[in-house]
């Protein structure tokens, strides 16, 4: 019995210390998801800008060349050759960075469907000034041979401010 109080005893001073370390892993991840989100709307804001201002280029032409990504602190622009069709082409940028940038808009993992077509994973952001703008990230294009895009991410429903109602990020 008295090996049983000194345990009972140990555990009830050990819990104070148990709660405040929870405490402070709770704050931590708070601390983390207000970065994320922080970083999500700074990209969103480089988009409204960069979607809001394409310049026409003649017939048919609308320059997206100033819309910059940045994934994990790395920025990178499209290809001004080819982003002349409304929707920005990015280069170099490999599958799992497009798979973090999805991750950063959503706040999840892109969860594909197989379809006929190919892979498509559909995810919204349910936060911020973007608020019910639904993200879709898909390994297939139209545009496919003309932009040489593996995958596409849709900006659907997009707020109101933005210019312009087909929004996509093609990357090669």
């Amino acid at each position: 019995p008295v090996g049983a109080l000194s345990k009972a005893k140990a555990a009830k001073q050990a819990a104070p210390k148990e709660t405040i370390n929870n405490l402070a892993n709770l704050a931590k991840a708070e601390q983390q998801i207000l970065f994320r989100i922080a970083q999500r709307d700074t990209q969103l804001d480089a988009w409204k800008t960069g979607f809001n201002n394409r310049v026409r280029k003649g017939a048919g032409l609308l320059d997206a060349s100033n819309i910059p990504i940045t994934i994990n602190g790395k920025t990178i622009k499209p290809v001004q050759a080819i982003s002349l069709k409304g929707a920005p082409v990015y280069s170099g940028v490999s599958e799992q960075e497009i798979f973090a940038l999805y991750r950063q808009m959503t706040g999840q993992n892109p969860n594909f469907r197989v379809l006929p077509d190919g892979r498509l994973a559909n995810g919204i952001i349910s936060t911020g000034e973007w608020a019910g703008t639904k993200i879709a990230l898909r390994n297939f294009s139209k545009t496919e041979n003309s932009t040489q895009a593996r995958w596409t991410l849709d900006l659907q429903n997009p707020p109101s401010f933005i210019k312009g109602t087909k929004l996509e990020l093609k990357f090669q």
